[in-house]
């Protein structure tokens, strides 16, 4: 069962309504956004990230597991992923800055 949050951001999402769905994440407890949007079907996680504030998705994808985070990451345009990659976010526990430099395996 999805929680009314999931439903209301998958609404959101599948009508393109970017601002709803990001101020649903942004009022939601960061638990409760992650989980919402994993409910996602992953084109509509994609289509949401792209328009996620730089923190809130750090926040969010935090609790995601790394290869989860490491394809949301590369579903960016390359200039849209150098903030991540030369951002510092050291509370979040996301692998954004670093581990992103390499792909899974190589190292």
């Amino acid at each position: 069962m999805t929680s009314p949050l999931a439903e209301k951001l998958r609404d959101a999402v599948s009508q393109a309504h970017w601002n709803e769905a990001v101020a649903l994440l942004q009022t939601s407890e960061v638990a409760d956004a992650a989980d919402a949007l994993g409910h996602l079907p992953f084109e509509q996680q994609q289509a949401l990230f792209r328009h996620l504030p730089l923190d809130l998705a750090a926040d969010v994808v935090a609790g995601f597991p790394y290869y989860h985070q490491y394809v949301l990451l590369h579903s960016l345009p390359v200039g849209e992923m150098r903030p991540w990659l030369t951002a510092s976010i050291p509370t979040t526990g996301c692998v954004c800055s670093m581990n992103f430099r390499k792909k899974p395996g190589s190292g």
